[in-house]
């Protein structure tokens, strides 16, 4: 009998610790209230942890840096960028207020803050910021307030900024339209021509540049690489020798657009396309793809043809999170390769249609998650 009793005491103990245990590990989110953080418009495209733990976000028209205690707005580089619009098209504004607003944010392993515009980029060294454009062309044009009275206006033409990334000695990389460049002595120098030199050597010319990964040294050589992800799929762009090689997986017919890359190790990359998930295991010689459809995702088949991935996030400990749009809402899933769990949605949240995506996700180093969404900032909890 008192064996008995000891061992469905056990079974109890067991059974409370595990549903504890399933507390503990559900994740909730909570809003963090908007006026604290003193944004103007709650849509945050973008947010990045720096290595002292600060918290960025980037707001429609706003750049602010939080210490875990107070909420700091940097707004000095925006009066270089209203500088920039009234320079560059005077009266004849054909380019939208959105053309200025940032969009995507990174950290140098100097602890700098890169963040992109369209036009280009900005960075703040922890004592001032610095703005980064390509002017390519001024242009006359002739403009007639009336029949009796002509005008000559002059309009600064830009370069549209794709994307950016910085490797590990805070090299910084971007594409504006076709062209690779770096940054040195705080000017733009031109490193390799996509359409001149790459479609001389199968790139098609129609191709059009999306996103890029940081460059990465295979263990056991001394190759540094750019992965570029494209309209057309991925393209190995060898930083040393400067050639570049595209990368389809098997049975593929036609290379799809490739909107996103992640990885953690530098060997493993995830990218997010217009098939599904790609799982692409890098080596010098071979690639090993494996590709995962909505349907081998989603359990349910039902909206498949209306959820589409948007990012996928790796945390230290290799777990994978995706940011999905079904429809129009947004929703964080906690991604095992053979299964999905939702952790989050913004449909019960906002019924406003046109503010319900989730931009972004980072974790801090206390294991919480902050998301970026066109309804504000969200905290776990």
């Amino acid at each position: 009998m008192k064996i008995k009793t000891i061992t469905i005491f056990t079974i109890l103990t067991i059974i409370f610790l595990s549903i504890q245990t399933a507390l503990s590990e559900e994740i909730r989110f909570r809003k963090i209230d908007s006026k604290i953080i003193g944004l103007n418009s709650e849509r945050i495209t973008t947010l990045a942890f720096d290595n002292n733990n600060h918290l960025w976000i980037c707001a429609s028209n706003q750049i602010i840096e939080y210490d875990g205690k107070k909420w700091i707005e940097h707004d000095e580089i925006f009066d270089q960028i209203d500088c920039l619009k009234e320079t560059k098209i005077g009266h004849c504004n054909t380019i939208s207020d959105s053309s200025f607003y940032p969009t995507e944010i990174q950290i140098s392993k100097n602890n700098h803050i890169w963040v992109s515009m369209q036009f280009g980029l900005v960075e703040y060294d922890r004592k001032k910021w610095k703005l980064y454009s390509r002017e390519v062309d001024v242009r006359n044009f002739k403009i007639f307030p009336d029949d009796s009275n002509k005008e000559v206006e002059r309009e600064r033409v830009y370069e549209q900024l794709v994307c950016f990334v910085i490797d590990d000695n805070n090299k910084v990389w971007t594409i504006f339209d076709d062209t690779i460049y770096t940054i040195i002595d705080g000017k733009y120098e031109k490193y390799y021509s996509i359409y001149n030199e790459g479609t001389k050597k199968g790139i098609p010319h129609k191709l059009r540049f999306r996103c890029m990964d940081v460059t990465y040294k295979f263990k056991h050589f001394n190759d540094e690489y750019l992965l570029l992800g494209t309209s057309w799929g991925i393209i190995k762009f060898n930083i040393k020798s400067k050639t570049l090689r595209n990368l389809t997986p098997p049975l593929i017919e036609q290379p799809f657009p490739v909107y996103s890359i992640n990885t953690y190790d530098n060997e493993t990359f995830w990218l997010i396309t217009e098939e599904g998930i790609v799982r692409m295991k890098e080596s010098r010689f071979n690639n090993d793809w494996t590709i995962f459809t909505k349907s081998d995702v989603f359990s349910s088949e039902e909206n498949l043809e209306f959820r589409y991935f948007m990012k996928i996030f790796i945390t230290p400990e290799y777990e994978k999170w995706l940011i999905v749009k079904n429809r129009t809402i947004g929703e964080l899933y906690k991604y095992n390769d053979d299964s999905v769990e939702l952790v989050f949605s913004l449909r019960n949240i906002t019924r406003d249609l046109s503010r319900s995506k989730i931009n972004n996700v980072v974790l801090s180093n206390d294991n919480k998650f902050w998301l970026a969404t066109d309804y504000g900032l969200f905290v776990s909890y």
